[in-house]
Order: structure tokens, then sequence, then C-alpha cells
């Protein structure tokens, strides 16, 4: 995509649906099948965008890439779905999309499946051909929409629905779904990655491109995790769950990671720390390494966890193939006072609450 735009060479044509395969990670789609580094940061570009003039053409997004219509990332996608003329939903994967020969078959039985059945809801035959091959599906659709199927495209066109609540779906919250909303409309806790100079690491600076803002290794940094609402007690718990790219990889490591040194700390704000071995419950399997952390000993509204990123993190988190120089995705998984682990997920899971790796 040039200058932010979806078509190239000022194309007058208009696109139904737009399809995006590849790896996948931070809205970003990335790979090397033309022999070169290639990128499209499609949610940046179309969130960049969602003021400008539209037609409404563009109903739907295929995007058959790790992660990028995961839970986590649904919020993201509301700009384009909550618009005056929006896109109706958008499909792919919550966790691993196994691409290649698989992904080939998916798409191939996704088309079969609504030729053959052109009344079925299309989220339907999306949950169908890939519960067929137990792959880790994903979606996020405005629930006006739930019964958008190929034969309404195709005959009277697909209007604009009334109601524009956004559900996002997957394999385990199929068929009813659960809502999405932007978490930083009204957050009850929040958590972030802080560099040593100050820098605040959020949705805005956190590029894969934007090589000044980051973990690195051998540098200082702060996880600070906020309470807006009612102050800590103290005699709260938190647990803090660690995630590279998805919940589901099993590559974390804290040792070889980030260093929590209680030398660190400042005098009269050492909260205890407890390192928390193979604590997410969605890992492929139990790996024996630490992923997450147990912070007790504290009161107040704010918690703040200096730590180093270890200089060991490039020799294990290897360089990734999109071009931008960077070790991994790293997002965070919060687990505030009274919560219990993975009853509901964590209160606070969002790529806004994550770093690259430099």
């Amino acid at each position: 995509m040039e200058l932010g735009e979806l078509t190239f060479d000022n194309t007058q044509h208009q696109a139904d649906l737009v399809a995006v395969s590849g790896h996948g990670g931070a809205g970003e789609v990335f790979g090397k099948a033309s022999g070169e580094d290639a990128r499209i940061e499609l949610q940046k570009v179309l969130a960049t965008h969602v003021g400008a003039p539209c037609t409404g053409r563009l109903k739907y997004l295929l995007v058959p890439s790790c992660s990028n219509c995961s839970y986590a990332w649904s919020e993201e996608w509301l700009p384009v779905l909550q618009k005056k003329q929006p896109v109706h939903g958008i499909f792919g994967f919550s966790g691993k999309y196994s691409g290649d020969a698989v992904g080939a078959t998916l798409m191939r039985n996704f088309a079969a499946t609504l030729r053959a059945n052109p009344a079925m809801p299309l989220l339907d035959a999306w949950a169908r051909v890939n519960m067929a091959h137990r792959q880790d599906w994903g979606a996020v659709q405005l629930l006006g929409a739930r019964a958008d199927s190929l034969q309404q495209w195709v005959t009277g066109g697909l209007q604009t629905p009334s109601d524009k609540t956004v559900i996002h779906y997957d394999r385990t919250a199929f068929p009813s779904g659960r809502p999405t909303r932007a978490r930083d409309d009204d957050p009850k806790y929040d958590a972030r990655f802080v560099m040593n100079d100050g820098t605040v690491i959020n949705r805005f600076n956190n590029r894969a491109d934007n090589a000044a803002v980051g973990l690195f290794p051998g540098k200082q940094g702060t996880l600070v995790v906020r309470a807006y609402d009612t102050p800590f007690p103290d005699t709260s718990t938190v647990r803090i769950l660690f995630y590279y790219w998805r919940p589901q990889k099993i590559e974390v490591d804290l040792d070889n990671f980030l260093i929590f040194d209680e030398v660190l700390f400042q005098p009269g704000n050492r909260p205890r720390i407890e390192k928390l071995k193979d604590a997410n419950p969605e890992k492929e399997h139990a790996t024996g390494k630490y992923d997450g952390i147990q912070v007790s000993g504290f009161a107040g509204t704010e918690i703040r966890l200096p730590f180093v990123v270890s200089q060991k993190a490039h020799s294990i988190f290897k360089e990734d193939s999109n071009g931008m120089h960077t070790h991994g995705f790293f997002s965070l998984g919060l687990y505030p006072p009274g919560s219990v682990m993975f009853v509901s997920g964590p209160s606070i899971y969002s790529p806004a609450n994550g770093s690259f790796l430099r």
C-alpha cells in the first residue's frame, strides 16, 4: 500500500471485498512471497483514512494471518466498523494461521461452501470451514450484519445495519460472541511499558517502523500499573502475564527478557514480585519457563515496576522477517485484585499495552 491507499496508480475500481494473506500481527500482514520483504499496515491504513469520503462499497476484509482477529486486537478494528458507511466485518484468525497448503484449502472450501449454501450467513461459513480443520479462527462483525449472506450480497446488496454493536467471535466464543469496546474509553486498570526517558509506549508511537520507541536490550524501563476508579488496597495482589505476539506462543522466558531487580526500586516503593512458571493457560504446552509475575505489598493508585531488558533477549527472540528489524512484539495480560485467573480472561489485554523488542 503506497501513500496509505488501498489501490495503486489511482485506479477508479472499487472493491467489495479486500483479502490480504501472509504472516501477521499487530494489524500488519507481511512476508517474502515475492522474494523481498513486503508489509501492509492494513489496520492503520484504514483507520488513518476512516474520515475520508468513500462509496461504502467495501463490506468485508478477509485477513488470513496470525492473531489479527484476536479478541485483544478486535478494538483496533473499531474505526472502520463504526464509521458512517462501515465495513461489516473482518474475518481472519485469533491465533495461529497455518497458511500454505492448509490455508489454500481453507480458502477453496470457504468459497465452495458459500456457492453451495448462498443463504448461509457469511460468519457461519467461515466458522464451519475452519472448525473442520481445527483452525484458530476469529472474526469481528457488526451485530446487525450477523445474517449477511452471499445471496443478499449479490442480489439486493448488503445494506448498512442499524445495530452497529461490534461483536468478536472465535472458536470458544461462537456463536454468541462477545462485545468489543475501546478499552481506553473507561478503563478501571491500565498497564504500560515506559521507557527510561519517560516515553509511555502506546498505540500511537508503538509502530514497527518507529525504531526509537520500544524495549532495548541492556536498557532500563518501567512497567506501570494504574487503578483509576479505586486505589489498590494494601492487601492487593495482581498478576501480569507476558505474551510474545499472541497468547498461544510458547517462547516467553522472563529470565531472558525482563529482569526485575530490587536494586532498581525507589526506597519505600518495593512491592514483592514473584515470578510465575507456566502461568499462561493459553500456551500450546507447558515449557517450565517463567511467563508471568505476581505482585503484592503495595497500595495506592499506581504500581511502578522497574526492569532491565536482558542482554540475552536477541539470542532468544530472533529478528522478525518484516523488514523492520524488530525482535517480536510483547503484550501484557493484567489480572487485577479479586480476579480469578482466566475465568473471563485478563481485564487488560490489548496490543496497546505492549511493545516491540528492538
